[in-house]
């Protein structure tokens, strides 16, 4: 999935998100090849991912999503 982020920051975010129960090295260095080869996060300035990841630059998901759920509401 892309987006941008809301004004003033507006910045161009990739999230990958996959199925990764029972992956191990190889099938994590399978992904970031594709990745890559699709050029999934060309031109992002974060990219995000769920779970493991060699994909380079890629932050944790989790700890975004959690953080911004538990955020208080913003008004506007």
């Amino acid at each position: 999935y892309r987006g941008t982020t809301p004004e003033p920051e507006r910045r161009e975010v990739a999230v990958i998100w996959r199925d990764t129960q029972g992956w191990e090295a190889a099938d994590l260095e399978r992904d970031r090849e594709f990745v890559e080869r699709e050029e999934l996060t060309a031109e992002a300035d974060e990219v995000f991912v769920n779970g493991d990841s060699f994909v380079p630059e890629a932050r944790p998901l989790e700890p975004v999503f959690k953080q911004r759920m538990l955020a208080e509401p913003v008004s506007g």
